[in-house]
C-alpha cells in the first residue's frame, strides 16, 4: 500500500486546510468555527514535514532557522509596512504611532501578527 503520509498527500492536506483557512477569514458562514480545526491540521502536516525532512537529510537543520525566520518574517515586515502606511496616511487613523515597533511587530497593528509569532516560536522549540 502506498504510504498514506507521502510528501504529496500531505502538501494537498496543507494547500486544503490553507484554502479553508482563508476563507474562514473572508467570513464565510460555512466555514464558521472550524478555524482551530483548519490550522490544527495545517501544524500537523507541516510538523509531520519537518520531521520527515530531519530524519531523511542529514544536514536539513543547517541554517534552517536562518532561512525560515526570513521567509516568514520578512513578508510579515512588508505587510505591516503597508498597513501602517494604510492607517498612518490614507485613513489617519494612528494616534502615538511608532513607526519601529508598529513595522517589526512589537505593537499589534496586524491582527494576524499572532500567527507569525505562533509559528516563528515553534520553530524556534523545533
Amino acid at each position: 500500500m502506498k504510504d498514506p503520509l507521502n510528501k504529496t498527500t500531505c502538501n494537498c492536506i496543507r494547500a486544503i486546510a490553507t484554502i479553508c483557512i482563508i476563507l474562514i477569514h473572508t467570513n464565510n458562514e460555512f466555514f464558521k468555527g472550524t478555524g482551530q480545526l483548519f490550522t490544527g491540521i495545517f501544524f500537523f502536516y507541516s510538523g509531520y514535514g519537518l520531521y520527515i525532512s530531519v530524519k531523511n537529510k542529514t544536514h536539513y537543520l543547517n541554517g534552517f532557522i536562518q532561512n525560515r525566520i526570513i521567509k516568514i518574517y520578512l513578508p510579515f515586515v512588508l505587510t505591516n509596512i503597508l498597513i501602517y502606511s494604510v492607517l498612518r496616511f490614507i485613513l489617519d487613523s494612528l494616534k502615538d504611532e511608532n513607526f519601529f515597533t508598529d513595522v517589526f511587530g512589537i505593537n499589534s497593528i496586524n491582527p494576524y501578527g499572532w500567527y507569525v509569532w505562533t509559528i516563528i516560536f515553534l520553530y524556534a522549540i523545533f
